[in-house]
């Protein structure tokens, strides 16, 4: 469990760097791009040189990332879920939906079926957290569907 929290630590860390290292470069090209050394000086009240640029990279940067970590704590739980388990969640779809296509001609749908039927599934370890929360809310957005369908043929 240790090498598990240790290995996630460390990959959040290498990919918030790489993202706070990839912003300042952008942020420093705009800047150099966007901002005109004479208008800096002019608003400093000095010679504006390149550690100035700098400054302000750093600044815009360090900005941008407190803005974003202010805005993901504005998700919801099953936001931030879909959003970090979405692909794998979406490829299940696809699976099983070929496999419905198919008929489950390899015997696969028809264990899956079964399991379903018991209660259990095969695939919970696999499972994202998230996908119970998406199922749910599938269905209810399929019942409204219906239901504005209903209204309108009425």
């Amino acid at each position: 469990m240790l090498l598990y929290n240790i290995s996630t630590v460390a990959t959040l860390t290498i990919g918030v760097g790489c993202m706070y290292a990839g912003l300042f470069v952008i942020n420093l090209l705009v800047a150099l791009f966007l901002v005109p050394p004479e208008l800096l000086a002019s608003s400093l009240g000095h010679e504006a040189d390149f550690t100035r640029y700098l400054a302000l990279a750093w600044g815009f940067t360090t900005m941008g990332v407190i803005a974003g970590a202010l805005g993901s704590s504005l998700e919801t739980d099953a936001a931030v879920r879909q959003a970090a388990y979405g692909y794998r969640e979406e490829q299940r779809r696809n699976e099983r939906r070929a496999e419905d296509e198919d008929g489950g001609s390899d015997g696969r749908r028809a264990s899956t079926d079964r399991g379903e039927q018991d209660g259990s599934r095969q695939d919970d370890e696999d499972r994202s957290p998230g996908e119970d929360e998406q199922r749910a809310e599938d269905q209810r957005r399929e019942q409204d569907r219906r239901r504005e369908q209903d209204e309108q043929q009425d």
